[in-house]
């Protein structure tokens, strides 16, 4: 263990930092690679910056030599070696600076030197002085090899500078770069001027560069004459761009002007064929006249299709005359449909069964005169639809006066009472009416007749049965009554409250009422007596009451019904309108598809031309697109060559960029084994805290253990003593015999009368709502004992159906209303 102490104190960090430079121009060096190593270890690694300067450090043991090697490309491998033997190590964990400035010279490579001798070697040697506390080099080493150096560069002879001049001027042939051959080739000739090999070289060189100054004058020549033959082709000058195009096609095969003269020749054929067909041409523009005279738009179309296909030169402006001979069609064919419509609703609205029937063609009309183009012809025929439009819009007014006037007598006798029903009838089934059978208000109102008729009846043979079969003249009342509540809106009041008077008074009174006569109240009951309050208005019996509660409830019901009813006469309404519709459609429908299949057939023979005027006009197209291409390929090989330099320059500065990354990720590198160390130590401290940390949550979870077991314990005794008290509860309340006896709380009503001892009082309650409905029913039973204790029961029913039960204001079940409101265990006999 000694040993290996005293081993560890011999490590110490070591810096060292300064500049690179060229050893013959002094310049620094940018990149250059700074490595150290110690018995065959790299200790750490850096890269000079832009400006030369290095910075590079690392552990190492001083008993050992260690080594910096520097290298470059271009130059000679430089190693130092270091020696530190004799520092005194006084404090190893700090950082020793070696030296002030440590500055590196690199040996450049060069043509025909010879710098083997440098790279096996020590380029220089460093010590550690005592007496300075410093390294420093040894002078005379360094000076040796540096003499060596010197001798090898100012021994290279004039054969080697001529080789040299050589490589390079083979490179710039390479690069096509003649100027610059020969100037090399020059200066390798005045090196070694009889070399007949460079003497033939320097021949062959200036004969290339005569070669290509005579391509560069016939490019240019040729660039020239196309351009020329371009502007001319652009201008229309078609016969000078031939001129120039064949001039320029003697120097260099272009495919761009063979394909331009070949249009031209295209050119020249069309405009000798023109001049044939001229006779022609003129022919069939007398035939189109003609045919556009009488109407024949088809037949003109066709001829001037055919003057397009003879002369393209005037196919602008024959593809302008076509669309407007199209418009016209198109407004002839309109024209016919609006005169046929427009015929058919006027004799449509000389019927009065057909008068929305005669709109809905108008309406029809109308928008076919949207598609017109001619302003003359809409002003014309809007006017015409207007009128008509007015015409039966006035009928139809007339009618519907005339039929509101008669549906207002039949409402007025209806109201009148049932000896007008069947006048109110004849009316409605009058010839007048007859059309107007299906309309919802002669359907709602014959209905409201029928049924108020059966209600007389039922009522009337009801009270003309009472004095023989008064059973069977309730059920008679009774229906009569189901009907009225059915449709209560129709029925008048006084007839319901008389049919509810007469089954009450022929059936019988069925209120159950046993309240005994009011005692008066003393001054000492009175002070303890509680007020029982009424649920809502008093009902003269559960029967009215309960049959108010289901006129309610059969309203809500018959609610949907209603709805339903009048969503099925909109729909009946809308069926009849369709049909008339339907009828006049069957009624044209042959006419209109023979105009549908002529105007298909027009349209077939118009498209059929345009996909031969598509035919002509992709394949023009085609060849404007074939010439586009070969313009863009010869812009492509510009671009390219263009690109090739720029991606040289490009390759240029990517190789200072990795230099420069290279240089950035050393110095990261030093950042990230810093922070390294310092996370290292920073877990060693993390870990002792953990271990720390572990033994005080031991520690607590053992103190938790036994306050659990201590308060587990406390607890199971507290809960054995507690049994035992339960189970003497237990004993206490079998033993328990309650006392039925009760208090008296002497109830009363809201006028302060007491209610009967040992006696059952009923009550019938009602509940309405702003419009005078009831919606629910109360049954109020008050149960008061021998002793004058009371308990209130009621039972409520509302217009839902729902019934619940309370007992003094709490909600019980129904099996306790029937077994305790009646007071069967409360009342004595």
């Amino acid at each position: 263990m000694t040993s290996f102490f005293s081993w560890t104190q011999k490590k110490i960090e070591i810096s060292l930092e300064g500049y690179v430079t060229n050893f013959s121009s002094k310049e620094k060096l940018f990149g250059a690679s700074v490595y150290m190593f110690q018995e065959g270890t790299m200790v750490s690694k850096s890269l000079s910056d832009i400006n030369g300067d290095y910075f590079i450090g690392g552990r190492i043991n001083t008993k050992v030599p260690f080594d910096l090697m520097i290298s470059k490309p271009g130059f000679v491998t430089k190693k130092v070696l270091l020696d530190f033997q004799d520092l005194k190590v006084q404090n190893p964990n700090g950082v020793l600076q070696a030296m002030e400035e440590l500055v590196i010279e690199l040996f450049e490579v060069k043509e025909g030197v010879d710098l083997s001798f440098a790279k096996n070697t020590y380029a220089e040697k460093f010590n550690w002085d005592k007496s300075q506390n410093l390294a420093v080099p040894e002078a005379k080493y360094k000076k040796d090899i540096e003499d060596k150096v010197l001798n090898a560069y100012s021994e290279m002879s004039g054969v080697n500078k001529a080789q040299s001049f050589k490589k390079k001027m083979v490179q710039a042939l390479k690069a096509e770069e003649f100027s610059k051959a020969l100037s090399l080739v020059d200066s390798a000739l005045y090196y070694n001027k009889d070399n007949d090999e460079l003497v033939k070289r320097k021949a062959q060189i200036e004969a290339s560069i005569q070669k290509k100054a005579d391509y560069i004058q016939k490019r240019e020549e040729f660039e020239s004459l196309k351009k020329q033959g371009d502007a001319a082709y652009s201008s229309g000058d078609f016969e000078g761009a031939e001129v120039f195009y064949s001039d320029a096609s003697k120097l260099f095969n272009d495919n761009q002007i063979k394909y331009k003269l070949s249009k031209i020749t295209q050119y020249k054929d069309k405009l000798s064929k023109l001049e044939s067909n001229k006779d022609k041409i003129q022919s069939l523009r007398y035939e189109s006249d003609s045919l556009i005279n009488i109407e024949n738009y088809d037949g003109a179309i066709s001829k001037l299709r055919e003057i397009q296909f003879l002369d393209p030169n005037e196919r602008t402006s024959v593809q302008s005359e076509i669309k407007g001979i199209e418009k016209r069609k198109k407004n002839a064919n309109y024209e016919q449909s609006i005169i046929k419509f427009i015929s058919v609703a006027e004799r449509l609205g000389q019927s009065k069964d057909s008068l929305d029937a005669s709109l809905l063609l108008y309406d029809r009309v109308e928008k076919l005169i949207q598609n017109l183009t001619d302003q003359t012809l809409i002003l014309k025929y809007k006017n015409e639809v207007q009128q008509g439009i007015e015409v039966v819009s006035l009928s139809k007014s007339q009618e519907r006066e005339a039929f509101n006037q008669q549906l207002e007598k039949a409402n007025n006798n209806f109201l009148k009472g049932p000896d007008f029903y069947d006048k109110a009838l004849k009316i409605l089934d009058s010839d007048l009416m007859k059309p107007y059978k299906n309309e919802p208000e002669v359907k709602k109102l014959k209905n409201q007749i029928a049924v108020m008729g059966e209600f007389y009846t039922l009522k009337n043979s009801a009270f003309s049965k009472s004095n023989t079969n008064k059973k069977e003249a309730i059920i008679e009342l009774k229906k009569a009554l189901k009907l009225a509540n059915e449709n209560f809106r129709l029925t008048p009041r006084e007839e319901v409250v008389e049919v509810n008077d007469s089954i009450n008074s022929w059936s019988g009174n069925s209120n159950f009422n046993n309240n005994s006569t009011s005692q008066p109240v003393d001054g000492d009951k009175n002070l303890m007596s509680s007020t029982v309050r009424s649920p809502g208005t008093p009902a003269d019996s559960d029967f009215s009451a309960y049959n108010d509660l289901a006129i309610t409830m059969n309203r809500k019901k018959n609610d949907p019904l209603n709805n339903l009813q009048k969503i099925k006469d909109e729909i009946d309404y809308e069926a009849y309108f369709d049909r008339i519709v339907a009828q006049v459609r069957n009624e044209k429908s042959a006419q209109d598809m023979q105009s549908y299949l002529e105007e298909l057939e027009i349209k077939n023979r118009a498209v059929g031309m345009q996909k031969l005027e598509l035919q002509s006009q992709q394949d023009e197209e085609r060849q404007g697109l074939e010439f586009s291409i070969k313009d863009r390929n010869e812009m492509s090989l510009f671009q390219q060559e263009v690109s090739a330099k720029q991606i040289e320059e490009w390759k240029d500065q990517r190789d200072y960029l990795v230099e420069l990354e290279l240089l950035n990720q050393a110095r990261r590198n030093q950042f990230y084994e810093e922070k390294n160390r310092f996370n290292e130590s920073e877990r060693i401290l993390i870990a002792k805290n953990n271990e720390y940390d572990n033994e005080q949550r031991l520690y607590e979870s053992q103190e938790n253990n036994l306050n659990v077991d201590r308060q587990r314990y406390v607890q199971d005794s507290l809960a054995k003593l507690g049994g035992e008290n339960r189970a003497n509860d237990l004993e206490r309340l079998k033993s328990y015999k309650p006392d039925n006896t009760t208090q008296p709380n002497f109830l009363k009503d809201e006028e302060g009368v007491l209610f009967p001892t040992n006696a059952v009082t009923e009550r019938i309650f009602k509940s309405e709502n702003s419009m005078g409905f009831v919606t629910a029913v109360t049954v109020q039973r008050v149960v008061v004992d021998v002793n004058g204790h009371g308990v209130v029961y009621e039972k409520t029913t509302n217009e839902s159906g729902s019934t619940y039960f309370k007992r003094n204001g709490a909600s019980i079940t129904e099996y306790i209303w029937f077994n305790e409101s009646m007071g069967q265990n409360v009342i004595k006999d």
